[in-house]
């Protein structure tokens, strides 16, 4: 699965799942667009969201919970639970480095121009 992270004009930035009939309904798109969206909107934010994957993926037994604007995301040694906060039924879970890579490649793109042209495109 690979995502596309750009910026729409006219509307910011964006992370659309690519490679994937079903593209602009699937979970990656829901859940990590999403997080992405509504909880990474600066460089500072994705730094620290990045070193709270780190911390956590080497111990074990531990686990960090936050509460963004949209979602509540737990990371674990075994995986990111994305839960959409005004729905606990929608909820799904990713590896460490889906997220990780996600992360990474939304920092990259918001140190890039606000242009359609600028674009980032992530394997997870």
């Amino acid at each position: 699965m690979k995502m596309l992270l750009h910026y729409r004009e006219g509307w910011g930035p964006e992370a659309v799942a690519i490679g994937n009939k079903e593209d602009h309904q699937n979970r990656f798109n829901l859940f990590i667009g999403g997080v992405l969206w509504s909880d990474c909107e600066s460089v500072k934010g994705c730094d620290n969201f990045i070193k709270t994957l780190d911390e956590i993926e080497h111990s074990p037994g531990k686990e960090q919970c936050f509460s963004g604007n949209a979602w509540f995301v737990t990371i674990r040694p075994t995986g990111v639970q994305i839960e959409f906060a005004a729905d606990e039924a929608t909820t799904d879970t990713f590896t460490i480095e889906q997220v990780r890579r996600a992360v990474t490649g939304w920092r990259t793109l918001l140190q890039m121009p606000d242009s359609p042209a600028s674009q980032v495109i992530v394997d997870l």
